[in-house]
């Protein structure tokens, strides 16, 4: 943008004056029309500008932060029109070849694994979750399958968290001390959900 920044900047100065605005105008409009923006020398300038503002006089800071501000937009809109004209839109080039789909899935995870943060992992949502956690969602997925199909195993408690028992992890006492509690409480719940024989029912009565 060379130094017409700087000319810009003291042109909306003299435009305070009402004798001059219309002249100052005049000239803002034709000096935006021939304006050619250069983003990171412009954007020195106006460095240099934003610490030698404090001093001017004190009527003169809300103009130069007017002038500021709407340099800065129109850096913004010659970048957004720049980009606009850009038609190279191919970011992706051509597909990286795989055997399969589990390979897939692993260069994927680990592309995400290295490139975010592991706190802003579950801000991606919950189909990143599941990519990442492919193995353990597979894993339960297939348990309680297993577990859906066999009806006697739904019916028995002790059967159903021996099923369930790879989904917990581990085989530490801990999580064999809360499977038995866990198998106790089901045994209880079964117990009192258990319906009454019709001859006790009879006898009941």
């Amino acid at each position: 943008m060379d130094n017409k920044i700087l000319i810009f900047l003291f042109l909306l100065v003299l435009g305070k004056n009402q004798e001059t605005e219309s002249t100052a105008l005049h000239s803002l409009g034709n000096f935006v029309n021939t304006l050619e923006v250069d983003p990171e020398y412009t954007a020195e300038k106006i460095k240099v500008v934003k610490k030698v503002g404090a001093y001017f006089p004190e009527h003169y800071i809300p103009l130069i932060n007017k002038s500021i501000l709407f340099t800065e937009r129109l850096v913004k809109i010659n970048e957004l029109a720049n980009f606009m004209k850009n038609d190279e839109y191919a970011y992706i080039k051509e597909p990286i070849s795989v055997n399969n789909n589990k390979e897939r899935i692993s260069k994927v995870v680990n592309v995400i694994q290295n490139e975010v943060p592991k706190t802003e992992v579950k801000n991606l949502g919950m189909m990143m979750d599941l990519i990442i956690n492919m193995d353990k969602y597979k894993q339960m997925f297939s348990m309680l399958t297993s577990v859906m199909g066999n009806q006697d195993a739904l019916k028995d408690p002790t059967q159903l968290i021996g099923m369930l028992a790879p989904i917990m992890g581990g085989d530490s006492q801990q999580n064999g001390d809360k499977m038995k509690e866990m198998s106790k409480m089901m045994e209880i719940m079964k117990a009192l959900n258990a319906p009454t024989p019709k001859n006790e029912e009879r006898k009941a009565k």
